[in-house]
């Protein structure tokens, strides 16, 4: 059919480590390797591929795994130029985007959704 998008949820440990977490940052950063490759490989077929890199989203999974949420929430308002966290809408928005027509001439890419906490 000469189309396609392919999205791969890659998170900022692709391209910032952190400590402790060398297989987290091993497996995002060969996933946006291989959104690079296959935007390589399948761009002639007219088919897209992109990875996204949510920041800090404000979610019910956080609760559980950071027991003194409000104070990390309270470093990521202060801390991250937009000042405020993300949304599960915001990253479907991005998504969104780059599945849609108007993301057509957007491949290869990792597209930071985290209110500028990683610029690159």
């Amino acid at each position: 059919r000469k189309y396609g998008r392919l999205l791969y949820m890659a998170g900022t440990d692709a391209l910032f480590p952190l400590a402790n977490r060398a297989h987290v940052v091993a497996a995002k950063h060969g996933m946006h390797g291989l959104a690079k490759a296959v935007a390589l490989e399948c761009g002639p077929d007219g088919v897209t591929a992109n990875s996204i890199a949510p920041g800090w989203l404000d979610t019910d999974r956080n609760a559980a795994w950071y027991p003194d949420l409000e104070k990390t929430y309270e470093h990521v308002r202060a801390t991250v130029p937009l000042r405020t966290l993300g949304t599960a809408e915001d990253v479907a928005n991005a998504c969104l985007y780059l599945a849609s027509d108007m993301g057509k001439f957007v491949t290869g890419h990792l597209l930071h959704v985290n209110g500028g906490e990683f610029m690159v």
